[in-house]
């Protein structure tokens, strides 16, 4: 199993390449290479297929108001490649699997309230 723990603000998908969400994906893509640089894991390699957990760690009212489905896109595709990226920045996607998140055969979202706002991703590659 391959753990991930990102602390920052979770942002919802935003179809756009400004703002909140770019720094988000940023601070996953970051602290992916940082983990791959470190040896803490290895990219997976193609045609494999994948079991994802992500935990939000949400504080107040954003609990409330964020919606899973739109915070785990951003996360699952800077984690996996895209098919048609509308990002020109190609390194926002694809920093852990080779793969799009169509070799994602179990996905588990929750939210949990925290003081300190982020997300623990763990991905599980699959028989």
């Amino acid at each position: 199993m391959i753990e991930i723990e990102v602390k920052g603000k979770p942002k919802a998908w935003a179809n756009n390449e400004k703002g909140e969400e770019v720094k988000w994906r940023e601070m996953i893509r970051d602290k992916i290479r940082k983990d791959l640089e470190e040896g803490k894991y290895t990219k997976i390699k193609k045609n494999t297929k994948l079991k994802i957990e992500v935990i939000f760690y949400l504080n107040g009212k954003r609990i409330d108001n964020s919606d899973l489905d739109n915070l785990a896109k951003p996360v699952m595709d800077t984690i996996c490649q895209i098919r048609q990226s509308h990002f020109k920045d190609k390194s926002l996607i694809g920093n852990l699997s080779e793969d799009d998140d169509g070799k994602v055969f179990e996905l588990i979202l929750k939210k949990e309230e925290r003081e300190t706002e982020g997300a623990l991703i763990r991905v599980w590659e699959l028989s």
